[in-house]
């Protein structure tokens, strides 16, 4: 579990997921640079409970994005440097 915790980052925004308890919880967080130019940016998105599905997946459990997965991509020995959410890669920050 304590593989995939971390910051993950995407020219657009980043995700950040954290150990809550015996969970993981997943935030999602838009860089400011990019919401600056819309006149109504979204709302950022609330934070959700995630799930190991498999080794290699997690399953979000609530919210509008639920049964979404993130995907850890990598060798499962190895640090975990990427995931792919909503069909954009994140890479692994810090």
């Amino acid at each position: 579990m304590d593989r995939v915790v971390g910051r993950y980052e995407h020219p657009a925004n980043w995700l950040e997921i954290v150990r809550d308890g015996a969970g993981l919880v997943l935030h999602q967080h838009p860089h400011g640079s990019l919401r600056a130019f819309m006149e109504e940016p979204p709302p950022t998105p609330e934070p959700v409970e995630v799930a190991f599905a498999r080794p290699d997946r997690l399953v979000i459990l609530g919210g509008p994005l639920q049964d979404s997965q993130v995907e850890l991509l990598g060798d499962a020995a190895a640090p975990l440097e990427w995931v792919r959410f909503g069909s954009r890669l994140f890479r692994r920050a810090g």
